[in-house]
């Protein structure tokens, strides 16, 4: 039950959570496990690590791991994808962490916090973290956590990222429901966000309208938002002032970057790079064979790959996984 799931160490306060059935699912339990709690205490106070309690020391603020655990099974994260996640107010920095190690390295992980003394402390536990995580799984990828300076309540919905929206967004402090709906904002289509509104840890789903009928395509049928009361919680009201203008960054591709997108972007890309490449040309009237060669140089092709979203589902109308086979058939012969 909540507040009864202290340990006196990370994995006994996991085994406590998942006695009392605050979670569940494999994937949670999983990355609780790898991201210690106690790297995201404030120094001196590490007793206070696997207690199942909110603290509060000057501005760091870490909610009580049922209230996380809570909250992550809320999420609905799928392991290992390319989903987006907005962490607005992220504290110390525990949350996105684990969150990322559910994720992985293809996904995309943003918070976003006012204060610079909470960003130093967020930074130096997340350095922790990754330290730890490399010791443990050496030569594996690090996923990347962006952390941004400004105020979650002031994000701008029509610039960056936030134009395509966030999959999954968690709210680290208390909002009203006002506040709630410029956040909803951001969601993308089917996403979900978690946070406390006023005294209640809510889950709301982005749903949007479902129709068969060809006349209502170009309508203003608005999405619909789902909302699921979690739990009575108490949360430390989000801070309104200063207010600060936010625009978070889009993700933009480059070669130095290319591991951290989706596979399918990856794959489209290689496949068109290839195609760059190519000097075989489909000879007009063919109807089997592939054209292996791109109509336009590489530099060009680069400058285009950049401005294309993250998850654009059909980067290029083109098979790819056989443009990517017979464009090396084509360049190493001797392989096939």
């Amino acid at each position: 039950m909540a507040w009864r799931s202290s340990g006196i160490s990370n994995d006994e306060m996991i085994d406590c959570l998942k006695g009392f059935g605050i979670i569940s699912s494999p994937c949670v339990i999983s990355a609780l496990r790898k991201v210690d709690r106690g790297l995201f205490i404030p120094e001196d106070h590490e007793d206070l690590s696997y207690l199942d309690q909110p603290i509060k020391l000057g501005n760091i603020h870490i909610s009580a791991p049922h209230i996380y655990g809570s909250a992550l099974e809320a999420l609905e994260l799928v392991p290992n994808s390319s989903m987006s996640f907005l962490n607005v107010g992220s504290g110390t920095g525990y949350i996105s962490c684990i969150v990322s190690q559910i994720l992985g390295t293809h996904s995309l992980n943003v918070g976003v916090e006012l204060q610079e003394d909470i960003i130093r402390h967020c930074k130096s536990s997340i350095d922790k973290w990754y330290e730890s995580r490399s010791k443990n799984e050496p030569g594996a990828a690090l996923p990347n956590i962006e952390i941004i300076h400004g105020n979650g309540l002031n994000i701008d919905d029509t610039k960056g990222q936030s134009i395509n929206g966030f999959d999954r967004i968690y709210v680290g402090a208390s909002i009203n429901s006002s506040e709630l709906v410029n956040l909803t904002k951001l969601l993308s289509r089917g996403g979900i966000l978690v946070g406390p509104v006023d005294d209640e840890l809510i889950k709301i789903t982005r749903i949007p309208p479902v129709t068969c009928d060809r006349s209502s395509v170009g309508s203003n049928m608005s999405d619909k938002f789902l909302k699921l009361v979690i739990s009575g919680v108490r949360f430390a009201p989000a801070l309104k002032y200063p207010v600060m203008q936010t625009v978070i960054p889009s993700k933009i591709w480059s070669q130095s970057n290319h591991i951290v997108f989706p596979p399918k972007f990856q794959n489209s890309v290689i496949a068109v790079l290839l195609s760059a490449n190519a000097k075989n040309i489909q000879k007009k009237g063919s109807s089997t064979a592939i054209n292996l060669a791109a109509t336009l140089p590489k530099v060009i092709w680069l400058e285009i790959i950049a401005f294309a979203h993250r998850k654009c589902k059909k980067l290029f109308t083109f098979p790819v996984k056989e443009l990517i086979l017979w464009n090396l058939q084509f360049c190493y012969p001797k392989i096939f």
